[in-house]
């Protein structure tokens, strides 16, 4: 899958992005769009690769940063 994609993230049989265990669609559907959704497993790996990069390191990361 292509690197932009979060970690988790997936197509399942039906076409629909997953990401973790979430369907987006069945998201948009309950939550409305635009909607932004978070995938812990990917935070934490870019977050481990900056503290390999430059140890040592602290990396904090707010969410509301994205936005």
């Amino acid at each position: 899958m292509d690197p932009l994609f979060p970690v988790a993230a997936r197509v399942s049989g039906d076409g629909h992005l997953v990401i973790g265990d979430c369907d987006t669609t069945e998201l948009a559907e309950r939550f409305g769009t635009p909607l932004i959704v978070y995938d812990r497993p990917s935070i934490e790996v870019r977050i481990a690769a900056y503290t390999r990069a430059i140890p040592p390191a602290r990396v904090y990361y707010a969410c509301k940063a994205f936005c």
